[in-house]
């Protein structure tokens, strides 16, 4: 059976003030999106500069990731 990775991470900014928290199912490629802009330029972490992942959890089921991050 194959194995999926999903992922729920927390990205926080320089001064650790505001927390984003997302799932992805390819986290390294998420990070860079984030990091350089490759969303629009509007979006929350381009705004308030949450660039630095503070954590981070795998998940089999794409269901579980989406419920962790809903806690």
């Amino acid at each position: 059976m194959r194995q999926y990775n999903f992922y729920t991470y927390i990205l926080t900014n320089f001064n650790q003030t505001v927390l984003y928290t997302g799932v992805t199912n390819d986290l390294e490629r998420r990070l860079y999106e984030h990091y350089f802009g490759i969303e629009q330029k509007d979006s929350f972490t381009s705004k308030y500069k949450c660039f630095y992942l503070v954590w981070y959890e795998r998940h089999q089921y794409i269901n579980n990731a989406i419920e962790e991050k809903q806690k």
